[in-house]
């Protein structure tokens, strides 16, 4: 795996540990499947898809992390970094 592959990696690491330190139980789905992560706390899932940067997030990318809220009934969100600290922004 490249570089690049190596600094998501590592990033996706460090939002787990983010929200486990929030009460969250986090897996990781490792090797680029969808979704990044999947966090459970009080009953509640959420999936989570994880870039280094907000732009990075296409339309494709947001619509896929919808589509599975509406079939699984799961909370759906974006993390990404921002001023060398973990944003996690909920969209459903």
């Amino acid at each position: 795996m490249g570089r690049s592959y190596d600094k998501g990696a590592r990033f996706e690491r460090k939002v787990a540990e983010y929200l486990r330190g929030r009460g969250f139980m986090v897996v990781r789905s490792a090797g680029s499947r969808f979704p990044d992560l999947v966090a459970i706390r009080d009953g509640v899932a959420m999936a989570i898809e994880v870039r280094l940067r907000r732009e990075q997030f296409d339309s494709e990318t947001i619509n896929r992390l919808l589509e599975l809220s509406k079939r699984y009934g799961v909370k759906v969100a974006i993390a990404y970094r921002e001023r060398g600290g973990v944003v996690v922004r909920v969209l459903h």
